[in-house]
């Protein structure tokens, strides 16, 4: 019983990462994805640290988060 409720989080799990960056000239950009299960998860925080990756190389700066 424990490994089948076990198991039911490890599938049904949700994750809802961001990540909101501005450049020089004040404009800002939001890298978010959300995704659940043990596939969509970390496809979600793959794609968002992807977006990042992308935009800084366009000379966007992160944004510190209150969260």
């Amino acid at each position: 019983m424990r490994t089948a409720i076990f198991l039911s989080f490890l599938l049904c799990g949700c994750v809802a990462p961001h990540q909101i960056l501005v450049n020089d000239r004040g404009q800002f950009v939001r890298c978010a994805f959300s995704g659940f299960g043990i596939f969509g998860a970390p496809l979600a925080y793959r794609t968002v640290n992807k977006c990042v990756e992308d935009f800084e190389a366009l000379g966007y700066k992160k944004v510190k988060s209150d969260e």
